[in-house]
Protein backbone atom coordinates (compact mmCIF):
# COMPACT_ATOMS: atom_id res chain seq x y z
CA UNK A 1 0.00 0.00 0.00
CA UNK A 2 1.47 3.23 -0.97
CA UNK A 3 1.66 6.60 0.51
CA UNK A 4 -1.41 7.70 -1.57
CA UNK A 5 -3.67 4.50 -0.25
CA UNK A 6 -2.86 5.14 3.18
CA UNK A 7 -3.88 8.40 2.86
CA UNK A 8 -7.39 7.73 1.33
CA UNK A 9 -7.97 5.19 4.23
CA UNK A 10 -7.18 7.70 6.80
CA UNK A 11 -9.12 10.50 5.33
CA UNK A 12 -12.34 8.10 4.60
CA UNK A 13 -11.96 6.66 8.30
CA UNK A 14 -11.96 10.81 9.90
CA UNK A 15 -15.08 10.92 7.66
CA UNK A 16 -16.85 8.06 8.97
CA UNK A 17 -17.67 6.45 5.11
CA UNK A 18 -16.79 3.22 3.36
CA UNK A 19 -13.19 3.13 1.82
CA UNK A 20 -15.01 1.44 -1.48
CA UNK A 21 -19.03 1.81 -2.95
CA UNK A 22 -20.91 -1.50 -1.58
CA UNK A 23 -20.83 -4.25 -4.11
CA UNK A 24 -23.49 -4.17 -6.79
CA UNK A 25 -26.45 -6.15 -6.55
CA UNK A 26 -27.15 -8.49 -9.38
CA UNK A 27 -30.49 -9.03 -10.03
CA UNK A 28 -31.44 -12.06 -12.02
CA UNK A 29 -33.01 -12.22 -15.67
CA UNK A 30 -36.21 -12.68 -16.14
CA UNK A 31 -37.00 -16.22 -16.95
CA UNK A 32 -39.10 -14.74 -20.25
CA UNK A 33 -35.56 -12.55 -20.79
CA UNK A 34 -33.77 -15.95 -20.41
CA UNK A 35 -35.37 -17.52 -22.56
CA UNK A 36 -35.17 -15.40 -25.13
CA UNK A 37 -31.62 -14.84 -24.40
CA UNK A 38 -31.33 -19.10 -25.23
CA UNK A 39 -33.40 -18.80 -28.44
CA UNK A 40 -31.05 -15.91 -29.84
CA UNK A 41 -28.17 -18.36 -29.41
CA UNK A 42 -29.38 -21.40 -31.13
CA UNK A 43 -30.51 -18.89 -34.00
CA UNK A 44 -27.11 -17.90 -34.11
CA UNK A 45 -25.55 -21.16 -34.00
CA UNK A 46 -28.19 -22.35 -36.77
CA UNK A 47 -27.31 -19.31 -38.97
CA UNK A 48 -23.90 -20.25 -38.70
CA UNK A 49 -23.98 -23.85 -39.48
CA UNK A 50 -26.02 -22.35 -42.71
CA UNK A 51 -23.38 -19.94 -43.54
CA UNK A 52 -20.62 -22.33 -43.34
CA UNK A 53 -22.75 -25.43 -45.36
CA UNK A 54 -23.30 -22.20 -48.28
CA UNK A 55 -19.72 -21.47 -48.02
CA UNK A 56 -18.52 -25.13 -48.56
CA UNK A 57 -21.02 -25.27 -51.41
CA UNK A 58 -19.87 -22.56 -53.02
CA UNK A 59 -16.08 -23.51 -52.25
CA UNK A 60 -16.96 -26.90 -53.85
CA UNK A 61 -18.57 -25.39 -57.05
CA UNK A 62 -15.30 -23.55 -57.84
CA UNK A 63 -16.87 -20.17 -56.53
CA UNK A 64 -13.32 -18.53 -55.88
CA UNK A 65 -12.76 -17.15 -52.28
CA UNK A 66 -11.97 -13.18 -53.38
CA UNK A 67 -16.17 -13.54 -54.43
CA UNK A 68 -17.14 -15.44 -51.38
CA UNK A 69 -15.46 -13.31 -48.71
CA UNK A 70 -16.87 -10.49 -50.74
CA UNK A 71 -20.48 -12.00 -50.21
CA UNK A 72 -19.43 -12.59 -46.35
CA UNK A 73 -18.38 -9.07 -46.10
CA UNK A 74 -15.60 -10.19 -44.53
CA UNK A 75 -11.75 -10.83 -46.45
CA UNK A 76 -10.58 -13.97 -47.21
CA UNK A 77 -8.19 -14.36 -44.03
CA UNK A 78 -10.60 -13.15 -41.83
CA UNK A 79 -12.86 -16.58 -42.86
CA UNK A 80 -10.21 -19.25 -43.32
CA UNK A 81 -8.20 -18.00 -40.01
CA UNK A 82 -10.56 -15.99 -37.89
CA UNK A 83 -14.35 -17.01 -37.47
CA UNK A 84 -16.00 -14.74 -36.04
CA UNK A 85 -17.67 -15.54 -32.42
CA UNK A 86 -20.57 -18.38 -32.95
CA UNK A 87 -18.30 -19.31 -36.07
CA UNK A 88 -17.06 -22.38 -35.19
CA UNK A 89 -16.62 -24.36 -38.08
CA UNK A 90 -15.09 -21.66 -40.62
CA UNK A 91 -11.58 -22.40 -39.00
CA UNK A 92 -11.94 -25.77 -41.11
CA UNK A 93 -11.30 -24.13 -44.33
CA UNK A 94 -7.81 -23.12 -44.01
CA UNK A 95 -6.16 -26.18 -46.34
Amino acid sequence: MGKRSRSRVRLAARQGRPLSPPPATVVPGEPSDLARLAELAARQREMAEAIDAQVDMLAAAGTSWPAIAAALGVTRQRYRRHPAPGDRGAGRLAS
